[in-house]
């Protein structure tokens, strides 16, 4: 390699964009990559479609990115939906769902996505208590598909610096 090349590598910070769930034969592949930080926006979004569909991609996918995460020493930044507050099926109405408590009586069984994205809210705060995993969730609304064709956008971003 030439001399310019590895200090323009080193320089360098670069970002791999995965299209789609994170499957866990990724993990080995990036082994030799400095990882700083993996922000996870892939998720199917669609809201009644068949469950394991939906647990191998929103469930397993972040399940796998959570442990490369572990390994690697890297943050997570996991974009999940404000539907995770589900519906409160009785009681007073004053729960109030924060960054840290997830469970606040609500029903999220009923629906196959916002269910998915519920586990794998409970995985990744799991991780952080259990593992120490170094993550944050961001819960944003209103999660859409693409106007003109329908498609979903799932896109995985790792950012990882040469050595």
């Amino acid at each position: 390699m030439s001399r310019s090349l590895s200090r323009f590598r080193n320089l360098i910070e670069r970002t791999l964009r995965f299209n789609g769930f994170f499957p866990n034969y990724y993990v080995n592949r990036l082994y030799f990559f400095h990882l700083s930080t993996v922000i996870n926006c892939a998720a199917s979004v669609k809201h009644f479609a068949d469950m394991d569909f939906l647990k191998r991609t929103n469930v397993e996918g972040v399940r796998n990115l959570a442990e490369l995460c572990i390994k690697k020493g890297a943050r997570l930044i996991h974009v999940s939906t404000n539907s995770v507050a589900g519906s409160l099926t009785g009681g007073s109405g004053d729960a109030v769902l924060r960054e840290n408590t997830l469970n606040v009586g609500q029903e999220v069984e009923s629906n196959g996505y916002i269910y998915t994205k519920y586990l794998a809210e409970e995985l990744i705060l799991k991780k952080i208590r259990e593992d120490g995993l170094d993550a944050k969730i961001m819960r944003v609304g209103n999660l859409m598909s693409r106007y003109n064709d329908g498609d979903s956008m799932c896109i995985t971003q790792i950012t990882w610096k040469w050595y």
